[in-house]
């Protein structure tokens, strides 16, 4: 009733937002906190958690194998609409996030903010195996493979594998 009533009585004290229940505000604030509590089991849970766990729910999704979002330019398909959303970008060829430190230009905010750490130099990704530390998550990944020896790369011409598609 308090969510029709409009009686949202819980309120951040990071941001504006209010909620009708203290259960959401205590989750809202997790993503102050950067604390991720929700891994996915499906993925590295090292690597893979979430702040929300609707956001794990939505993640699962790239897991079910299910494309039900379709580009109307070309045969490409995706699990979330928001992935279609950025893939259509590509045939617009818009580029509306740029760098403020060189000429980058991206599709999305979130390249945009990933690239911006190469500026900063800060490496919060670290080998859990040597010293090596890493701007991205994705570059750790990659890396692990050099410890793990996993090849998931293959030749098609020959039954070569490597840990790196180039």
């Amino acid at each position: 009733m308090l969510t029709h009533s409009g009686g949202k009585r819980y309120s951040c004290r990071e941001c504006d937002a209010r909620f009708t229940q203290s259960d959401n505000l205590r989750q809202h604030m997790l993503t102050h906190t950067g604390q991720k509590m929700y891994a996915c089991r499906e993925c590295d849970a090292r690597f893979t958690k979430f702040t929300q766990f609707g956001t794990l729910k939505r993640h699962m999704l790239t897991h079910s194998g299910v494309k039900k979002y379709s580009c109307r330019e070309c045969d490409a398909r995706f699990t979330l609409d928001d992935s279609l959303k950025q893939h259509l970008l590509i045939h617009t060829g818009e580029k509306k996030y740029s760098c403020t430190e060189c000429d980058a230009r991206f599709t999305q905010s979130s390249t945009l903010k990933r690239h911006m750490l190469t500026h900063s130099g800060v490496k919060r990704y670290s080998c859990t195996e040597c010293d090596d530390r890493f701007t991205q998550s994705s570059t750790l990944k990659q890396h692990m493979l050099i410890h793990t020896g996993v090849k998931k790369y293959s030749c098609t011409e020959c039954d070569a594998r490597f840990m790196h598609r180039m």
